[in-house]
């Protein structure tokens, strides 16, 4: 699934992403990607926007599998292997 990144991320002197998987251990990074999963999820048939909740709790669950598949390495490494897979880098 290419996903297109959202432009207002890449203007902050480091993507709020990255700054996480070097700040989060990673069970505070996993805690924080199914919260978004399940947030996106139950709020998707309420806020109008169904297409775009559902489109982004996709995105964070291919990224949970990401980090799931690749357990030896960095959370970064992990973001950096997600954004290729995804056309993002």
């Amino acid at each position: 699934m290419v996903i297109e990144q959202d432009k207002h991320y890449s203007k902050a002197v480091i993507e709020p992403m990255k700054y996480m998987c070097l700040s989060f251990t990673r069970e505070e990074f996993m805690g924080f990607i199914k919260g978004n999963i399940l947030k996106y999820s139950l709020r998707a048939p309420y806020k109008g926007q169904e297409t775009e909740d559902r489109r982004k709790a996709t995105w964070y669950s291919e990224l949970l599998d990401t980090l799931e598949a690749n357990p030896s390495k960095s959370l970064m490494e992990c973001f950096k292997i997600f954004k290729r897979n995804n056309g993002l880098d």
